[in-house]
């Protein structure tokens, strides 16, 4: 079989570089990572003798793609907006911090599991800890963040609180 992972890595890291080139404009990105999408399938399904295993490595090079590269690419776009800069900051700054609390409340004060089959150690305490912590985090950045409202940044965090939990229990699902 041929792998599909080494020609999807090599677009992987071409893709954020390429929106960095275009400002951000998808288009002809979107065009050429199709093209490449296809050649991959048919390189992998061409020579393949199991079709269902080059299938498998396809998939997992598309996710892979989708997982990493294809998100990290917004960072870049984002970059390129007006205070672009503190707003990946607060990207970062916002989910870490979160993630932060959610482990510091739940070594300390943690009883109940969240979900016991998906990660037995997070629990309800530190979930919600990490949901403070990230509003907190988000409100705190209206220090730098200019013309974005007091309940704006509440919703953000706690948004961001939300769906970087999650993230994290899908994670843990992947595992």
């Amino acid at each position: 079989i041929v792998n599909a992972k080494w020609p999807m890595f090599v677009i992987s890291l071409l893709y954020p570089f390429a929106i960095s080139f275009t400002k951000g404009r998808y288009g002809s990105l979107l065009s050429v990572y199709f093209i490449g999408l296809f050649y991959l399938l048919f390189i992998s399904l061409a020579f393949s003798k199991k079709r269902q295993n080059a299938l498998l490595s396809v998939a997992s090079s598309l996710f892979g793609f989708m997982y990493v590269s294809w998100c990290l690419s917004f960072f870049v776009s984002i970059r390129l907006l007006p205070q672009g800069a503190k707003w990946v900051c607060f990207i970062i700054l916002v989910p870490k911090l979160g993630d932060a609390g959610a482990y510091f409340i739940g070594t300390k004060y943690g009883r109940h599991q969240l979900m016991k089959q998906i990660s037995p150690k997070k629990s309800i305490e530190g979930a919600l800890g990490g949901l403070v912590f990230s509003i907190i985090a988000s409100v705190l950045s209206g220090l730098y963040l200019d013309n974005v409202g007091f309940l704006q940044l509440v919703f953000l965090g706690f948004a961001i609180g939300i769906l970087g939990q999650s993230g994290d229990l899908v994670e843990s699902l992947l595992k």
